[in-house]
Order: structure tokens, then sequence, then C-alpha cells
């Protein structure tokens, strides 16, 4: 049974002894601080024993909502205190990534409850804390900007993208942190219509992808694929199909250390009611093109998502989501074009599973629903062989 204690003023949540050694899919119970929604939104790890997961929890329902901060010692979760900017009470963590012991950073967003004035929020761990990490100005003075996901390579090559609001249109946001100072570098911008970005993969300092949408350049669809890649001096839009009489956007993006490159998200539909249906996408960069990959059948429903998706040491590539079966996780074996589908420790309509990551097994956070609120939520996988 899970144990809770203290350390040093901040909760630890321990998981059961040798959850790992059984072989099965084990639940790592998670700290809720808030009596609102707790979330989990990213997480990330360097080795087993330094995870990082982050997201948000409102103090109470409706409430304030505060930044949510956690850290696997390598035996259980423990809370971390986050400074918030001063006036804030709307405040989000959404994405974090571990690159050694002792080195970590977490991007997300400040605003208020009372409107619509959010700012970029950067923070890196070092010395034993969060530290604050000042953003490029980005956007038109006084209009919302937020930063979503953050990845690296190293400790001098890390990437934040995300959005923000300029000459009447959002537009794409990428920094660059060089070891010293993150800078704004330039995106080839469409000509027209909102553009956003929503994730970052980072496999060297030649080689980066960021995935989201754009408005479509042709008639017909209303939205399109947007997807960029970094070549080590300059970031380019790659062509990428897109599917839907609404169009295909992307949430997520990995790539290997041998080069392979996945995405997904989801494509729309638009019923005789006016109705919008969702359906999963998955995409994969053959080293040439961009491909959309058949999703397994259970996840063709309107009723199904692919909320993430990451890439083993070894190449193996696994996403996670939900389908009417319960089949959280999929590993997708490019060698034929299957996929082999499990649940994991929990699955069903009450459990969000949002984001994964892998080391030498499957990481994932997201949100267990319990009665009217959001309680934060973990699992792990066996070793991966």
């Amino acid at each position: 049974m899970a144990a809770l204690a203290a350390m040093g003023g901040q909760s630890l949540i321990a998981a059961t002894p040798a959850a790992s050694d059984t072989g099965e899919w084990a639940v790592l119970p998670t700290p809720s601080p808030g009596t609102g929604d707790n979330e989990l939104l990213s997480v990330s790890g360097s080795a087993e024993d330094d995870f990082w997961a982050v997201g948000r929890y409102e103090t109470s329902p409706g409430g304030p909502v505060k930044p949510l901060s956690l850290h696997w010692h390598g035996s259980g979760w423990h809370t971390l205190p986050v400074p918030v900017p001063a006036g804030k009470d709307r405040v989000e963590l959404t994405g974090v990534m571990s690159i050694a012991h002792g080195d970590a950073w977490a991007v997300g967003h400040a605003g208020t409850m009372a409107g619509d004035d959010e700012t970029a929020l950067i923070l890196r761990w070092r010395t034993g804390g969060w530290q604050t990490v000042p953003s490029p100005a980005v956007g038109d003075p006084d209009t919302p900007h937020r930063l979503k996901a953050v990845a690296a390579s190293g400790t001098n090559d890390v990437w934040a993208i995300g959005e923000a609001r300029r000459l009447g249109r959002t537009r794409p946001v990428v920094l660059h942190w060089d070891g010293t100072a993150w800078t704004v570098v330039p995106v080839p911008e469409p000509s027209a219509g909102d553009t956003v970005l929503s994730a970052v993969a980072v496999r060297s300092a030649t080689e980066a992808w960021a995935v989201g949408h754009t408005s479509s350049a042709v008639a017909g669809p209303a939205v399109e694929p947007y997807v960029l890649r970094w070549n080590g001096s300059t970031w380019s839009r790659v062509p990428t199909p897109n599917d839907g009489d609404i169009g295909l956007t992307l949430s997520a993006v990995a790539v290997g250390q041998a080069g392979t490159v996945m995405a997904t998200g989801e494509k729309r539909w638009r019923a005789a009611d006016g109705s919008i249906t969702r359906r999963s996408a998955v995409l994969r960069y053959s080293g040439t093109a961009w491909q959309i990959v058949p999703v397994p059948a259970s996840y063709v429903s309107a009723d199904a998502s692919i909320n993430s998706v990451a890439i083993s040491r070894k190449g193996e590539i696994w996403v996670v989501g939900h389908n009417p079966r319960g089949e959280s996780f999929a590993q997708f074996h490019p060698s034929d074009n299957t996929w082999q589908l499990l649940q994991g420790a929990n699955s069903g309509p009450n459990y969000g599973h949002t984001y994964i990551w892998i080391v030498d097994r499957v990481w994932c956070v997201g949100y267990q629903q319990v009665g009217e609120v959001r309680r934060t939520y973990s699992e792990w996988s066996p070793m991966l062989g």
C-alpha cells in the first residue's frame, strides 16, 4: 500500500515496493493538492530515479489555478514548490524536460481569473529549486501569449514552443536556449489565418521537429497540419498530408535516436447537423515525406483519442490515449504497419492518459475522474525488453 510522508515540508507519496518486479503495469500514487480539478499534463525523465511531472490544480472547484510540479526520486512522487508571478492566480505548467539529474526545464503560462492576459512562463530547476528565467518578448503588448512544450538534446540546446497574438492573428512562437539566454527564432509563417504550435521534439543540435496546425491554404478544409523541421541553422516547413473535410491537427511529436519521427493528432469532419466529429490520426516521417498511418480499429471510433507518442532508445514506438475497449496503450510495428494494444494498469472513461515518456519503461501521467473532480494520475509499464 502506498505511504504518505513528509519531506522538508513537501508531500511525498511512496510507490508500492517492487511494483516494477511483478511484470505488470502499476499505478504510481500521486499528490493532488487542490480540492478542485488536479491534472498532470507532461512527464519527462533522464533516469529511473529522476522523473518530473507537471500540470495544474484548482485550490477549490472553479477557484484559482496553481502550477503543480512533482519529482520522482526513485521510490515515490513528491511535490516541489513553484514560483508564481505576482498578481497571477491562473498558472499552469504544460511542458517539462529533464536533461540530467539537477537540470530540468518547465514551461507554461500565467494569467488571472479575471481576463485573457496570459504571459509565457519559463522555469529551470537548478541548485535544489525552480527558478524563473526571463522569456523574450513575443506578440503584441497586452495580448496573451503562452508556451506549451519544451524539449532538449542537451544543457545548451533547449527548445520551447507556443503561440502569441500579433497583428490580430495567432502566430507560432519558437524559443531557443543556448546555455546563456533564451532567444526568439524565426519560423516560416502562413500568410493568413491563425497558426498554433502544440509540441516539439529534439534529436540533436541539427534536428528538431515542431507540430501543430494552421488555417488551410486550399479551398475546402478549414485547417491543415503545420510541421516544422530544424536543420541546425533554420526552421523550414515540411509538407504534410491533410485529412477530413475540416482538416487534420497535430498535438504530439516524437523523434527517435535512429531518426524515426512520429506525430499524432486528430482529423475532423462536420456532420449534417453542424456538429464536429473527431477521429484519431497518426503520421510517420519516412525520411523523405510524411505519411498517414492506419490507426488500430478500436481507435477509429469518435469516442477514441490518441494523446501522446514516444519512442524508446531501441526505437520502439508507443502511443497513449483512450478507446471504447479500454486499450489505453498501443505499440506500433513499422515493419508491417501493425499495432499491439494494451490496457495498462487502469482504463475506462474515468481515466485520462495524457502524456507518455520512455527511458527503460513507459511512464504515463494524466488524471482520474473521481466524482465531480479530477485527481492526478500516473502509471508505469514493466521494464521494456
